[in-house]
């Protein structure tokens, strides 16, 4: 009787893709899994009735992969969009961190990027044929999206870095406390007034002029001695009482709840100065790309424009805001030196009490006091 050979058996497990529109279609489905099923389909909910960016959540989460693809888009362009519907600042650093994993050699091989990517050049080749007139405007299509992609994603990021920073200095505003009053304005550790809005429009608010903020004021009463007002701020309920006869005001917690605290907390626990430094070495750090991509996007176009570059502006303020006069005069000469792809930059500098303007024409740097 023959002897049976028995070969050791090796089952190989082959994960298959799901079927999750964009995120399967652009290789991105871990950033699905980030999210988790629950938040996105409550997050589709939450949308079902507001106006669209062209495209539903729903759609873009769970579409055909095969026919979830945006024409010379890519992965950065889909994390813009998916920081439009979840802003959290824990979601924008998890997709700040998955950025660093692309490049330009790999940014277009992801999911079915490859393929759709192939697709697309050959309708630019078509259109070229089609349109002989308007070659160059079709070959600048075919160019690899990656900086152009770039420049937009970190637009999107430092957007977000700034409104977190300015929502941060809001939420520690501390209104509470006694105030002197006399015609509307409230004078003590801040200086706040209380306005009647003009016609059509009804109501008072209170105002916050040096960071201009203002609270709907919901009048509680009023005699020849007292006014009483209530207001809502970052979800606590406060009380303003003017005391007519004494030239007096005084604002009080009525209701509080833990949200600025735990909101705070958070910020303060990634310590955003940190990513924001890294962001704006990896945008200055390749701030030659950029511009190069960014005209030869816009170039074939008659009538070209140049553009204003939100992050170059931000990255400023933000500088400003730390006093470092010398990195916010090195930026603007860098981005002088492209006068050709972005608009002229006026930037007022706050530094130590002082404020200058900074002018650029050339090559040069005016510090106009």
């Amino acid at each position: 009787m023959k002897q049976l050979l028995t070969l050791p058996l090796t089952i190989k497990i082959v994960c298959m893709n799901r079927n999750l529109g964009f995120f399967t279609a652009y290789g991105i489905e871990y950033v699905y899994d980030y999210l988790g099923e629950a938040r996105i389909n409550q997050r589709i909910e939450e949308l079902k009735d507001k106006p669209t960016m062209g495209i539903r959540l729903e759609e873009f989460a769970y579409r055909d992969p095969e026919y979830s693809y945006a024409d010379s888009k890519g992965i950065f362009w889909i994390f813009g969009l998916l920081i439009d519907w979840f802003d959290d600042i824990k979601f924008v650093l998890f997709l700040f961190e998955s950025s660093k994993k692309y490049n330009e050699e790999n940014y277009l091989e992801g999911g079915l990027l490859k393929k759709n990517g192939q697709k697309h050049l050959e309708l630019m080749d078509m259109m070229i044929k089609r349109s002989p007139d308007k070659k160059d405007s079709w070959e600048s299509q075919k160019i690899n999206p990656y900086w152009i992609d770039y420049h937009f994603f970190y637009s999107t990021l430092f957007k977000r870095f700034k409104k977190v920073t300015e929502k941060k200095v809001i939420l520690e505003l501390d209104l509470l406390g006694s105030y002197d009053f006399n015609k509307n304005k409230l004078t003590g550790k801040l200086a706040l007034e209380l306005k009647t809005r003009r016609k059509p429009l009804t109501g008072q608010y209170l105002s916050y002029k040096e960071r201009f903020i203002w609270y709907n004021l919901e009048p509680k009463g009023s005699d020849e001695y007292f006014m009483t007002y209530e207001f809502i701020k970052d979800k606590n309920l406060y009380s303003l009482i003017v005391d007519k006869a004494e030239a007096k005001a005084r604002i009080e917690l009525i209701e509080g709840n833990s949200y600025s605290e735990e909101y705070i907390s958070l910020l303060n626990d990634i310590n955003l100065d940190f990513p924001m430094a890294e962001m704006i070495d990896n945008y200055i750090g390749n701030f030659r790309n950029i511009s190069i991509r960014v005209r030869q996007e816009y170039e074939p176009y008659e009538g070209k424009k140049t553009m204003a570059n939100a992050c170059i502006d931000i990255i400023c303020g933000y500088l400003e805001s730390k006093n470092d006069i010398n990195r916010v005069k090195e930026f603007i000469s860098l981005h002088n030196s492209y006068s050709d792809v972005w608009r002229e930059l006026l930037n007022m500098v706050k530094m130590k009490n002082k404020i200058f303007t900074l002018v650029w024409r050339k090559n040069e740097v005016w510090v106009i006091a």
